[in-house]
């Protein structure tokens, strides 16, 4: 039986969520931690990402983090400050995509455009980040940015 992509893509990132639920109450520090006990209840399924490639998703990845996990051309988001935690990378330009991850802890823009975070689907709120741009731990409404866009100019 073949399982289709959506549902593979949904059961990965059950997965992932189990997982790091799983790790972040074995942590010794796990009664300190400051991250929500749920996600925003607009966040969108990543079953609903779009793939960019064959090999690459837009959806959640489980990898050692660091900004290398990042490509050239790629901008991803990490759940947790200094690029740790689960990942997701974006591709698609010129299309608004959702950010699957419950939390935007850290960023980078690996490309040469610039970048648009949005905080809810509205577009209400938004920031937008040049070519290279890092931020190793997230602020305010950009910790919990529900949508992205990757724009082709330059500048912001």
């Amino acid at each position: 039986m073949k399982i289709p992509p959506a549902l593979q893509i949904l059961s990965l990132w059950l997965l992932v969520t189990i997982i790091g639920t799983a790790l972040t109450m074995t942590r010794a520090d796990a009664a300190e931690t400051t991250d929500p006990p749920t996600a925003p209840s607009s966040l969108v399924a990543p079953a609903e990402a779009e793939a960019t490639t064959a090999e690459t998703t837009d959806g959640p990845d489980v990898t050692p983090a660091s900004t290398n996990q990042c490509a050239s051309g790629y901008f991803c988001v990490w759940t947790q400050a200094n690029y740790t935690g689960t990942i997701q990378r974006f591709k698609t330009q010129s299309q608004y995509s959702s950010i699957a991850v419950y939390r935007v802890g850290s960023f980078y823009n690996n490309r040469s455009k610039r970048v648009f975070l949005y905080a809810d689907a509205s577009g209400d709120t938004s920031a937008c980040y040049g070519a290279g741009a890092k931020r190793s731990s997230t602020s305010g409404w950009v910790t919990y940015a529900e949508g992205t866009y990757l724009s082709t100019a330059t500048s912001c």
